[in-house]
């Protein structure tokens, strides 16, 4: 205080640290998200303020609009797997280990991932799943209600969550009672901690349908069951609407399509997309077709790759993931894999570049590839809580 006995001006520290709307929007929501969990232990207030749902959706809005990309958890087809994380902005290519014993992911939506935890005191095939966030390392446990006083069968689970959309994750989970011919859809709301069944939607149970709805691509506010060249279903989490949806139809005639085709249907930047190689042993190339999000338009071709000079310089190739850039088409591109590296691939100006050099890994074998396509798993690093 001043000799009249007034209180000093207050700093712009001091009045950007009792203003929430002002450390928010200037300090806190331009910070990375490994900065923000180490600031949570600056006070309670801040932890407050870090862990709101609303401010990890906010923050991750933001840092989506920028120039990060997203991160991949890669597990090699071993049993039990060895997890490796690798981030393309830092090119830091690391094991990854998780608490839980024998655990499995099983899809990935956003910055969350769906995972299937098994524990071998309980015995084969005793499980559980979690809801987890590889960046802050939370999880929660999946709990599920009981039908007529036992659990009924769970024949698929599936993990939605888009910040854009809501804080909140949900989960979809088919069931199918005992001796009964029909499957019926039930959601998790993670903000009410509670199950809702789903009327009026009954699956009439087939063999295959224990394929058809496990691990989904989450977009578009529905999840999706793709199965290329064949029958595809999608729900609908607003208008609880389960609909089948148009088949991929792949273009004839191609050179060597015959020879080393795959299909991989993977999610980027929100949108679904299915990857085909074409691997003959003269030409290798790509084509990305993407869901349109109207649905009526059904699948486009979005991107064609030559890989030809990138087989020529780097040698066999995989498919990681899709980089989709949004408005910025220009920054497009593949992550690609062969024995011991990681590439990546523009598809506007058709270069490429080697990320990461593996080959000293303890992992790593002369001419085999150390993960496969469907075991790559790519999300965006997230605050969200669990």
């Amino acid at each position: 205080m001043d000799a009249k006995g007034s209180r000093s001006p207050q700093t712009a520290a001091e009045l950007i640290a009792e203003n929430d709307n002002l450390l928010t929007g200037l300090i806190l929501l331009r910070l990375p998200e490994k900065s923000l969990l180490r600031f949570k232990s600056v006070s309670k207030h801040w932890q407050s303020l870090i862990s709101s749902p609303h401010f990890a959706a906010n923050h991750h809005y933001r840092r989506r609009r920028g120039k990060n990309l997203p991160s991949f958890i890669l597990a090699t087809a071993a049993q039990p797997p060895e997890y490796f994380s690798f981030n393309p902005n830092t090119r830091v290519f690391l094991p990854y280990t998780f608490e839980h014993p024998h655990t499995k992911i099983l899809q990935s939506s956003h910055g969350l991932l769906l995972l299937e935890c098994g524990n071998p005191r309980l015995g084969f095939p005793r499980v559980h799943y979690r809801v987890y966030n590889p960046t802050t390392r939370k999880s929660r446990k999946v709990e599920f209600d009981e039908y007529e006083g036992r659990l009924a069968w769970i024949w698929g689970l599936s993990l939605s969550f888009d910040p854009s959309i809501s804080p909140y994750y949900k989960l979809i989970c088919t069931r199918r009672p005992n001796f009964c011919s029909t499957l019926w859809i039930e959601i998790y709301h993670s903000e009410l901690d509670t199950w809702q069944h789903i009327t009026g939607v009954e699956i009439n149970y087939t063999p295959i349908h224990d394929l058809q709805y496990w691990a989904g691509i989450s977009c578009n506010d529905g999840v999706y069951w793709i199965r290329p060249g064949s029958k595809s279903y999608r729900f609908d989490i607003q208008t609880r609407h389960l609909e089948e949806m148009s088949v991929i139809k792949f273009p004839r005639g191609e050179p060597d399509s015959s020879s080393g085709n795959n299909n991989y249907i993977v999610e980027s930047d929100g949108n679904a997309h299915c990857v085909r190689t074409y691997f003959g042993y003269e030409n290798k190339y790509l084509i990305v077709y993407e869901l349109s999000p109207d649905r009526n338009t059904g699948w486009v071709e979005k991107y064609r790759a030559d890989l030809n000079p990138v087989s020529k310089a780097i040698g066999c190739l995989r498919v990681v993931g899709i980089i989709a850039r949004g408005d910025k088409e220009e920054d497009s591109s593949v992550l690609l894999h062969a024995p011991g590296t990681i590439v990546r691939y523009w598809f506007f100006d058709k270069r490429f570049e080697v990320l990461c050099n593996f080959a000293s890994s303890t992992i790593y074998k002369e001419d085999e590839f150390q993960f496969e396509t469907k075991f790559c798993y790519q999300f965006i690093e997230s605050l969200a809580p669990v």
